[in-house]
């Protein structure tokens, strides 16, 4: 599966006809630096322009559905960077991110093979995963 997988490069076109407004609570600015080096055009404000808002707050739903305009999160950007074309939006809509916020660390003695699956599943609802164990994990899965 290209969730699975890392692109070697990825297309610097990749989000040409993106035009993104970001609101989020994480570090946004390598999300824009990656954004705009593919081809997105950033927008300042939200407004007609806007084809995609990119946010892991949920505070902004309500404004950004009165537009029209999707929400994903940034893990929509970030997939889509890996397999090198857009991932579904349908899929990293932020109303459906019900791992927002949660950054989880895979202890030891999760299976490789589990890890993988269990990335996939956390990103493609809102999480993210560390590879060490910081003071920035909210969650620590492991079998015991």
């Amino acid at each position: 599966s290209c969730l699975l997988q890392m692109a070697a490069s990825s297309s610097t076109s990749l989000f040409a006809g993106v035009r993104f407004y970001v609101e989020t609570s994480s570090s946004a600015s390598e999300l824009i630096k990656e954004l705009k080096r593919r081809g997105g055009d950033r927008q300042y404000a939200l407004d007609s322009f806007v084809t995609h808002v990119i946010s892991d707050d949920k505070d902004i739903l309500e404004l950004a559905q009165a537009t029209g305009v999707p929400v994903v999160t940034p893990n929509w950007v970030w997939l889509s960077i890996h397999c090198n074309r857009l991932m579904r939006l349908e899929d990293m809509l932020l109303a459906k991110a019900i791992f927002s916020g949660m950054v989880v660390f895979f202890a030891e003695d999760i299976k490789e093979s589990e890890v993988a699956t269990l990335w996939t599943l956390l990103a493609l609802r809102g999480g993210r995963s560390s590879a060490s164990l910081t003071s920035e994990c909210t969650h620590v899965l492991t079998r015991t």
